[in-house]
């Protein structure tokens, strides 16, 4: 016999058994996140308190969204991408360097990080940092820092400042921020995705694609308000909410390149009809928003970052233990078909049938897709029957008379055509539904009787609006239509899912293509945009080269000239056409006064510095009165006008005033601005009326002490008339003239601004989280097709605009770079599903 094992104490054994037990570092100190709770509120409650329009109700957000992230921490998380396009009030509050979306972000970090402070510290998850990891994101900030100081130095030190412009030293800090704050979010967020992976992955990905869904309403407000939805001619170009385009931009070409792999994902991984309906929605107004901002980088960006996404998603299926031995569920032959026809037979119709019959041809599409799954039965009873010719003449005959009854009748009524359409395709649409619970012979017939008639209708649609000669180009796509019809139902094996979901996302599809030949089509502006693209990318080359002979000596390309110093680099390049306008706020007391100058480019229209501030709707003509001081004489322009940001939409009040020289002396102008009426239009989709003052002659400047614009009734229409209140409720924008503020590449940004150590570390940074995600451990995580497909659009994008010199855009960026590098494995046996 052996003696007994010596008896291990029950304390013992407990301790050696416990799975919570801390890892062989111990436990986790509190004292990170209470640091980063503390410093975070304080910020917060500083910039709340420094607010310049109400430091009240910004300390209520504050309170409220550091609430909700103590409480629910998750949900305040993902509602950051949600707010990021609509809560930045610039042309209000005159700041430039900081925002409302830097007090949220932080009001959310410190409410997150407090809760952390309740929980036990074995019920964090580790981080998961490596030493690459953490060596690639300190490298980098380390970067930033040597970048912010060298750009202070290069500003003459750090002024601090609420109201200074992009040439000044604030500038600088407005583009450290974007980075530390998606550091200060980042463990927040790998901290949830490793404790509930699924739910926080879930979380994610809806705040990404409620981002582009909040974009996607600002878009039709804009587009609405401004120019109608369907003018494709105007050069008008959509902005949404970002104001940081004043001066030109990408902003809103980023975000979206950022986004819609999400919103794409949403669509195809709903669950239920309700959030398939409100995904396809974000999707199909994004595909909008895409093609009205006319930029050729969103239409290769956008497109490079789906087909990303799509790669990956499908290399995650093969690997899917799940879907290991299963045949391909995509159709690959049927979707490209289906694609290719439509978009052949808009190409076709639309010149002469316009909108119209392109709406009929997409109207027919959902049923065309759908008959094979209602009519086979028709066709074929059983798997071994004959098919039933019989069923197929009544169909057709019956869908021929009716068609030509119904084209008789609609030529009877006023707008007979339209009504008997709707009449027909909701007739298709019923039968459909009633077919797919109680198939019955008798209205399977009827329902493909009325597709027939349906199609036939098209013609009558496109000759009611464009005459013979758009019913006879019509009539070949109406019969491309029956013949993808008859050819999905004319076989015992389906050609296509019978499933609403895959006939609802190729109907969706087909919208976007029909979008497409819309803008490309239906206006003037993008052949334009097209045409004069050699010409674009000669001016871009150019710039580029002008934008790097900014570079002197080693310390700038290995260091660079310092973050956001590009624009007052430019400015003293030694080039006419950068010297830009610019305004600076002096003196003080009896003596305050802004100083504006115009830039020494041609100024037309579209190319002077405009300061500019939203008023309220106003009766009869509007006197202005200024005080006004210049050292050699100056014309200064006044405007009333309609207009978002950056264009006006045609209705304006324009007079100029002669100020002349008076060194030292202020003088006071009068004059009337009369025209047209200038209101806010439709109250779902109001317009902003923004009065503007501009110096009209180049290289010449004014001293503005006061400015007042009463109506006829007397009411004064502007606030902080003598800027007692600094730059509040005053906003400058540059319409068209650019690129003198940005560099318009995103990797030749970097290296002017944080050199080559910056760049590198960057590209670094970049090819980590895209190596992770497409190869690495993360490849398998259902975030990683989106994320990557979101990183590739952003840098396509970014080849041709700078991107990370705005600051809500970079920090998206960032996080999803950093989230990227920090994403955990799969867990196994977790199956692979759509993106």
């Amino acid at each position: 016999m052996t003696d007994p094992a010596p008896a291990v104490p029950r304390k013992s054994r407990r301790r050696r058994s416990s799975k919570a037990s801390p890892s062989p570092r111990g436990k986790p100190s509190q004292v990170p996140p209470a640091l980063a709770a503390a410093a975070s509120a304080a910020l917060a409650l500083f910039l709340a308190l420094h607010h310049p329009l109400s430091p009240a109700l910004a300390l209520l957000g504050c309170a409220a969204l550091g609430g909700l992230a103590f409480w629910r921490p998750l949900p305040a998380l993902a509602l950051l991408p949600v707010l990021l396009p609509a809560i930045d009030l610039m042309p209000w509050t005159g700041w430039l360097t900081f925002e409302e979306f830097d007090i949220a972000v932080l009001a959310v970090a410190a409410g997150a990080y407090a809760r952390r402070l309740l929980e036990r510290p074995e019920a964090r998850p580790a981080g998961g940092a490596t030493a690459l990891k953490g060596l690639l994101i300190t490298g980098y900030a380390a970067a930033l820092l040597v970048s912010l100081l060298r750009g202070f130095a290069d500003a003459g030190g750090l002024v601090w400042g609420w109201w200074q412009g992009y040439q000044e030293s604030m500038n600088s800090l407005r583009l450290l921020k974007p980075y530390f704050l998606a550091c200060l979010v980042l463990p927040l967020w790998t901290g949830a995705l490793r404790a509930q992976p699924q739910r926080s992955a879930r979380a994610f990905a809806l705040g990404m694609a409620g981002g582009l869904g909040v974009v996607a309403l600002l878009l039709l407000w804009e587009r609405w308000a401004n120019t109608g939805l369907g003018n494709f001619s105007s050069d008008y170009r959509t902005t949404a909410l970002f104001w940081e385009m004043h001066v030109g931009g990408a902003a809103l070409d980023g975000f979206l390149a950022l986004t819609m792999p999400f919103a794409v994902r949403e669509l195809l991984r709903a669950h239920s009809a309700r959030r398939w309906f409100a995904a396809a929605l974000i999707v199909l107004i994004g595909a909008y928003g895409c093609l009205t901002t006319f930029s050729r980088d969103v239409y290769i960006g956008v497109p490079a970052a789906l087909i990303t996404m799509t790669a990956l998603a499908a290399q995650q299926r093969t690997r899917s233990p799940a879907s290991a031995g299963t045949a391909a569920t995509t159709p690959w032959l049927a979707t490209i078909l289906v694609w290719l026809l439509f978009a052949g037979a808009v190409a076709w119709t639309f010149p002469s049938g316009g909108y119209r019959v392109m709406l009929a041809l997409l109207g027919a599409v959902p049923w065309v897709l759908a008959a094979p799954a209602r009519l086979r039965s028709l066709w074929f009873g059983s798997a071994s029957s004959a098919p039933a010719p019989r069923a197929a003449a009544a169909v057709l005959g019956a869908g021929g008379v009716a068609a030509l009854l119904l084209t008789l009748a609609a030529l009877a009524l006023p707008k007979g055509p339209y009504l008997v359409y709707a009449l027909v395709w909701s007739a298709c649409a019923l039968a459909a539904m009633v077919l797919r619970r109680r198939p019955a012979r008798a209205l399977a017939i009827g329902y493909g009787a009325a597709l027939v008639a349906l199609i036939g209708l098209v013609p009558t649609v496109a000759g009611y609006w464009g005459g013979a000669a758009a019913r006879t180009q019509a009539l070949p796509a109406a019969a491309v239509l029956a013949l993808l019809a008859a050819w999905g139902c004319a076989s015992r094996r389906p050609r296509w899912p019978d499933a609403l979901r895959w006939q609802g996302t190729q109907t969706a599809a087909l919208v976007v293509v029909g979008l497409v030949g819309g803008v490309l089509l239906g206006g003037s502006y993008m052949d334009d945009r097209f045409a004069s693209g050699r010409e674009d990318l000669h001016t871009r080359l150019v710039h580029w080269q002008h934008g790097v002979g900014l570079m002197n000596g080693g310390s700038d390309w290995f260091f660079g000239k310092g973050l956001g110093r590009y624009p007052a680099n430019r400015f003293v390049s030694g080039y006419v056409e950068d010297e830009v306008g610019d305004y600076r706020l002096g003196g003080a007391g009896a003596d305050r006064h802004l100083a504006l100058s115009g830039g020494k480019h041609m100024l037309g229209w579209g190319e002077m510095l405009r300061l500019s501030q939203r008023v309220d709707a106003f009766e009869g003509p509007v006197t202005v009165r200024a005080r006004v001081g210049a050292d050699a004489p100056v014309t200064l322009q006044f405007e009333l006008c309609r207009k978002h940001l950056l264009y006006d939409n045609g209705s304006c009040r324009v007079a100029s005033a002669r100020v002349v020289a008076s060194a030292g002396q202020t003088q006071a102008i009068e004059l009337q601005l009369t025209g047209p009426g200038l209101d806010h239009g439709d109250w779902f989709a109001p317009n902003f009326i923004v009065f503007s003052v501009a110096v009209a002659d180049s290289g010449r400047a004014a001293r503005i002490a006061e400015l007042s614009a009463t109506d006829a009734r007397g009411r004064e229409l502007l606030e902080n008339r003598d800027f007692s209140a600094g730059m509040s409720r005053w906003f400058f924008s540059s319409d068209k003239y650019h690129l003198p503020w940005h560099m318009k590449n995103l990797f030749l940004h970097l290296l002017l601004e944080q050199g080559a150590i910056g760049l590198g570390l960057f590209l670094a940074l970049l090819a980590g989280a895209f190596w992770r995600l497409a190869a690495g451990r993360a490849r398998d995580h259902e975030l990683a097709p989106p994320l990557a497909g979101a990183l590739v659009g952003f840098v396509v994008v970014g080849l041709f605009d700078s991107l990370l010199d705005v600051p809500r855009v970079a920090f998206l960026a960032y996080l999803l770079m950093l989230v990227a590098l920090s994403l955990a494995p799969a867990r196994p046996g977790v199956a692979a599903r759509a993106p």
